[in-house]
């Protein structure tokens, strides 16, 4: 059955009045956000070849100086620590007392000499040699000492004997054993004290020239970079 136009008005005039009832929302655009502009990467600036060729150079010139350098670092460590050990078994004794207290500024003397020799300071070499020097002259010193003290007492194991004839024949020969013993120790000190502080001196005064041909042969730009703490 067919519908009459006006009923076909009416019902499209009543959908649009039911449609009308529903409220329509704009959509609500959010700008996009705001991004800093980029920013270009810096320049980096390499090293010339010729820069590589010297500081390659230098690097080989510079062999014995750092050798020294760890010669004198691993010299100034055992010094620290035969320094406390002195202090701490002769709490009692001045001599070692006096003795702990020298090594000890010797051994503050020689990381000080480290620290100039890493900037490359002319007097490093010199100052280590002379440091060295004294700290052979402080080791003759006490053994000279202790020599001389052993060899005017009359003996521990005598003196217990109190006067017996007998108990001092029998303790006798173990005095001049302990005595004997007690003065080759601080001979042998005498000893190293003069070789080996003495050829580590004499060591150190040899590497002023080598430091020396270093500074003269290597361009200021690589000296300046080592000197600021950069190593090569």
């Amino acid at each position: 059955m067919s519908r009459s136009p006006v009923a076909s008005q009416l019902d499209s005039i009543q959908e649009s009045h039911c449609a009308s009832d529903y409220l329509t929302v704009p959509a609500i655009i959010y700008p996009a956000p705001m991004r800093p502009p980029a920013i270009p990467p810096a320049p980096t600036s390499g090293l010339a070849p010729q820069q590589v060729t010297e500081l390659i150079a230098a690097r080989d010139r510079a062999a014995k100086i750092r050798r020294a350098g760890g010669v004198a670092k691993f010299d100034a460590w055992m010094i620290a620590i035969f320094a406390a050990l002195t202090g701490v078994t002769g709490l009692f004794s001045i001599p070692s007392l006096l003795l702990a207290a020298g090594m000890g500024f010797v051994a503050w003397r020689e990381f000080r000499g480290v620290e100039a020799l890493r900037r490359l300071d002319r007097s490093a070499p010199k100052s280590l040699a002379i440091n060295q020097l004294c700290l052979a002259a402080i080791l003759i010193a006490y053994a000279l000492w202790q020599v001389i003290q052993t060899a005017t007492s009359s003996g521990e194991y005598t003196a217990m004997a109190g006067g017996d004839p007998q108990l001092t024949q029998m303790l006798g020969p173990i005095d001049d054993l302990v005595k004997t013993l007690t003065l080759s120790v601080y001979g042998l000190i005498i000893l190293i004290a003069i070789f080996v502080q003495g050829g580590t001196a004499l060591y150190y005064f040899t590497r002023q020239r080598y430091l020396r041909e270093y500074l003269e042969q290597t361009p200021s730009w690589v000296v300046d970079l080592q000197r600021s703490g950069i190593s090569i």
